[in-house]
């Protein structure tokens, strides 16, 4: 079976002006694809209402998506979407349900008004009991609910034998077993493909034994997940798909950005006075530190923009933040413009030493600056997704600029992200 557990389609319920359009393209790029792949049931995530219910709905009633929802229903008390889906599976009937987490915000999508998420608990009670009532012997779960909340399906002591959801941290999690229950989280936005395998008994009556006859759940499954990478086989009806997606997407990103002019109109004026903190830009730095300049100079991230620009990519909001220096930061830019954020392209000082203007105000009092940059402050953008082979002692020590903390922390046998994660 290929099953979705949802959230999948956007990474936010709320869109800013201009951005419902492209993103809009993008969910229909995952849609067409996903009836490609020829999913056996797709659950409604949060994530996947921020469009609103009638969008999913007309993308069903266009590809027959196999959605899947208990909890979601209208004003009515009638579910939106099927509650559960049965499939004959190797002599199984394996029953699919799909569970919406109950603290969601409806007002905030646009025909929110209009439904309802009831208790996942009690309609997760009543769904199984029509789904054992069609003689399932096995059940999945696929939820958008946070692990206290799988656990306590568990603790209610439903017959559910696999909990699939996503994680609100974005990553992937080894599978967990609670109280004979498998439970497993995948990260959100579609970047690892999770294979799990069940051994049974030749009369497909169970989950498989071993020759002791001690049911063992740890010998009876085994887990995998696939990172999918850009040397991962591609379809070529679907990446014909993409090359036009990504083109009209990439128009549409330019169209807003030359739409934003320069000023308090899009926000990318910084605050006056030495009371409010706001970057500066790398050319007043260079005025009093030359040689870090120069050193800075020599630096990928003195270029960081320029590979943005390769990709096309200079107007994507989810990739310049990383790109530049104060992205909706205060005292940075709000807005992505062609010519507004122009003093703020590349990886400034400022992206590692916070803005500059106390310290430039105080005559380069080092009091107003952050002087030495921690781990942490690498990994908001240096995540193992985007930089897997990133080791914080080696990538510090690169680009110091000159800091004698930096060269200190250089170690041996250091691992990348990747790695430590394992």
């Amino acid at each position: 079976m290929v099953l979705s557990y949802g959230n999948t389609l956007f990474k936010k319920t709320r869109f800013r002006d201009g951005e419902k359009d492209y993103r809009r393209l993008v969910s229909d790029l995952i849609l067409k694809t996903y009836n490609v792949i020829g999913f056996d049931a797709i659950n409604i995530g949060e994530y996947d209402l921020s469009l609103g219910v009638n969008y999913l709905k007309r993308w069903q009633k266009r590809m027959s998506l196999p959605f899947i929802s208990a909890n979601l229903k209208n004003k009515k008390g009638q579910s939106v979407f099927r509650p559960f889906r049965i499939m004959e599976i190797d002599g199984f009937r394996v029953g699919v349900l799909g569970l919406m987490k109950e603290k969601i915000h409806l007002s905030r999508i646009p025909d929110g008004n209009h439904y309802k998420i009831e208790d996942p608990f009690e309609t997760a009670k009543e769904e199984i009991t029509r789904m054992k009532a069609k003689r399932v012997n096995f059940i999945i779960l696929l939820t958008d609910m946070t692990t206290m909340g799988c656990k306590k399906i568990v603790s209610l002591h439903l017959p559910v034998d696999i909990i699939i959801g996503s994680n609100r941290y974005n990553r992937y999690a080894l599978p967990r077993i609670f109280e004979q229950r498998i439970l497993l989280h995948l990260d959100r936005y579609g970047k690892h493909i999770g294979k799990l395998t069940l051994f049974c008994d030749k009369k497909g009556k169970g989950l498989w034994k071993p020759p002791t006859g001690e049911f063992s759940l740890h010998q009876s499954f085994h887990n995998a997940y696939v990172p999918i990478k850009k040397n991962f086989p591609q379809d070529e009806k679907i990446a014909q798909w993409m090359e036009v997606y990504l083109e009209k997407i990439r128009i549409l990103k330019a169209q807003l950005a030359a739409s934003h002019g320069e000023g308090e109109e899009t926000g990318n004026a910084p605050p006056s006075g030495d009371h409010n903190k706001r970057y500066v830009g790398v050319k007043t730095c260079k005025k009093c530190h030359p040689k870090e300049f120069a050193r800075w100079s020599e630096t990928r991230h003195s270029r960081a923009y320029l590979s943005l620009i390769k990709k096309g990519s200079q107007y994507d909001e989810d990739c310049v933040g990383c790109h530049v220096v104060g992205f909706r930061e205060k005292g940075g830019f709000k807005v992505i413009s062609k010519r507004g954020m122009v003093p703020f392209v590349n990886v400034q000082c400022e992206a590692c030493h916070g803005p500059g203007s106390l310290h430039v105000s105080g005559g380069g009092d080092i009091t107003r600056i952050q002087k030495f940059v921690s781990r942490k402050t690498c990994l908001r953008c240096h995540t193992e997704e985007h930089s897997p082979d990133f080791i914080y002692s080696v990538y510090s020590f690169r680009l110091s600029c000159g800091n004698k903390t930096a060269k200190r922390n250089k170690v041996k046998n250091a691992k990348p992200l990747s790695l430590q994660h394992k």
